[in-house]
């Protein structure tokens, strides 16, 4: 009967080494991925809420308009009547308030349709009756603030940049984790135990004989020839790095367009 225990340690292994850093890194992705997120849900919920209140604008507007060619129509009549207009005038503006009555009409539709957006947006329900307090000239004065023209216009704070820049990083590590495929790995062993012979199964009896046993050393492992896959690998590897370091650089340039025309 034999009894023993057998102890394995990694001593050092390029990939794992690699493992560990790019751990954080990716950990550092999901972050900025779940801010991203974050920023998304707020901005769209902005444009759904700013788009109720300019289609309530847009019916005020029109309701307003379709008054005053109601008045006009009713005067041009009169004159027409009295022979001082042209009939073709007359169907000209009734043609024209047809078509703002079909206007106020769509855009009543559109007013229903951007609060069951809203609605969804924020995770409420479809049918639920929400009221803005809010009006858009409000919105507008209280939320324009001229000093953000001479704001920093540092990109390398903004959320796409730095997502960005994490998967550069990325990329530079799985370079490193196929150049790391060429090193050796090193790793120790332990094993020990004791060993008892006997003719009849006396091994529990107190009096048996037990002798104890040890073995220590070191595995180390080689790699040669790999069929050329590692190159391949690594050369995949290079061309997917040098196109993170173009996508930084284009991300970086549209950043700095769209301040430019944010300022604008």
């Amino acid at each position: 009967m034999t009894a023993g225990l057998t102890l394995q340690q990694l001593i050092f292994d390029g990939s794992y080494i690699v493992g560990l850093e790019a751990s954080k890194i990716f950990l550092k992705i999901s972050e900025n991925i779940f801010e991203k997120t974050l920023l998304e849900v707020r901005r769209n919920i902005v444009q759904t809420y700013s788009s109720v209140l300019l289609a309530r604008e847009n019916i005020d507007f029109l309701k307003k308009n379709k008054n005053n060619l109601e008045k006009n129509l009713l005067e041009l009549n009169q004159l027409y009547e009295n022979g001082f207009e042209e009939e073709e005038s007359v169907e000209q503006l009734q043609i024209t308030l047809s078509q703002l009555k079909s206007n106020f009409s769509n855009t009543d539709r559109l007013k229903d349709l951007a609060y069951d957006m809203l609605n969804v947006t924020m995770g409420l329900p479809i049918e639920n009756q929400t009221r803005l307090s809010d009006n858009l000239s409000g919105l507008t004065s209280q939320n324009t603030v001229l000093s953000l023209l001479e704001a920093d216009e540092n990109v390398e704070n903004t959320i796409d940049y730095k997502i960005a820049a994490n998967d550069k990083r990325s990329k530079e590590l799985l370079l490193k984790l196929e150049k790391s495929k060429a090193l050796p790995q090193l790793s120790g062993f332990l094993n020990a135990g004791y060993v008892s012979f006997s003719n009849d199964f006396s091994f529990f009896d107190s009096d048996q004989s037990w002798s104890g046993f040890s073995l220590f050393g070191l595995s180390l492992n080689v790699p040669i020839f790999s069929s050329l896959g590692r190159t391949a690998a690594t050369q995949r590897a290079k061309i997917n790095l040098e196109k993170s370091k173009d996508d930084l650089t284009e991300v970086e340039q549209q950043l700095k367009l769209q301040i430019a025309q944010a300022k604008s």
